[in-house]
């Protein structure tokens, strides 16, 4: 017997003393696995508040305003999205990657923001700052309100088709509250109708941002002179019932600086045709 060890004859057998070490190593193996879990995620939610907290304009608001409601855990709230498109607009709005000008501070559309001393000092006087306004109901309505996530999913205009439809449902949207309410998510169907309503609205952002505004201020900066008039409500960021007398000159005008073209020296292209008939439409609008 020197050198080897005797093991002693287990009366339930081999196979049912290893059944039982597995089991107790699984055990183990899993409570450890949770515990690790559990601290990381206590830390990472940590560092979102503290994160949240440092400033105003912090990305991590709305996350760590989701985080800190009641509800599913976020991880299943995006399962619940079958879209992946769907789910990439609710992950990218919890984590402020929506350009939204209280974070982005407006920086790729800052030829649009207010640049004249009267239209900055105006913006002050409402409380907000030139750089943080939204874009949408400065040009259109020439109202300086905050653009963060409660304006562009509960209260802009610019999204009231998209906001009209989600309301069907039976949801209001009239205060913070209420929009963390349907960032809850509890069952499959509230979280397809959530998606939806948030890839609709970022549709219209990116079309508003990218092609309606930018042209707007073209047309203001090159067609007529960079001339600042002030519209009255429901009307267009440039002002056009001065030029109604001179429409044919202006429409001729239009269509040189679209591609060139000498008038009637040949066809005009599809887009300076579609230019010109929006033009057309604008100066036939205002003289009514």
């Amino acid at each position: 017997m020197a050198g080897h060890r005797y093991r002693p004859t287990d009366p339930a057998g081999p196979s049912a003393y290893c059944r039982s070490v597995r089991s107790q190593v699984a055990r183990v193996v899993h409570n450890l696995r949770q515990e690790l879990s559990r601290n990381w995620w206590a830390g990472v939610y940590g560092e979102v508040l503290e994160f949240a907290s440092s400033t105003q304009a912090s990305k991590y608001a709305t996350i760590a305003a989701r985080l800190q409601q009641p509800g599913p855990p976020l991880n299943l709230a995006l399962e619940h999205i079958a879209l992946p498109s769907h789910r990439s607009a609710l992950s990218s709005l919890l984590c402020g990657d929506w350009f939204l000008a209280v974070h982005a501070q407006n920086y790729f559309a800052r030829n649009l923001v207010p640049q004249i001393a009267t239209q900055i000092n105006r913006v002050l006087e409402a409380g907000g700052a030139a750089n943080t306004i939204c874009l949408a109901c400065w040009h259109h309505r020439r109202e300086a309100f905050l653009e963060d996530e409660f304006h562009v999913l509960c209260v802009c205009p610019e999204y009231a088709g998209a906001r009209r439809d989600f309301l069907i449902t039976g949801t209001t949207l009239n205060h913070h509250l209420d929009m963390m309410q349907i960032l809850q998510c509890r069952n499959k169907v509230q979280a397809e109708h959530l998606a939806t309503f948030l890839i609709r609205t970022r549709q219209t952002r990116v079309k508003v941002l990218t092609m309606q505004l930018p042209r707007r201020a073209l047309w203001q900066s090159e067609l007529l002179g960079g001339s600042e008039a002030e519209p009255a409500a429901g009307m267009a960021y440039f002002s056009l019932p001065r030029l109604s007398t001179d429409a044919d000159a202006w429409l001729c005008q239009t269509a040189q600086k679209a591609n060139g073209l000498r008038h009637g020296s040949c066809p005009l292209s599809t887009t300076s045709s579609k230019l010109l008939l929006q033009c057309l439409l604008t100066l036939t609008r205002f003289r009514d």
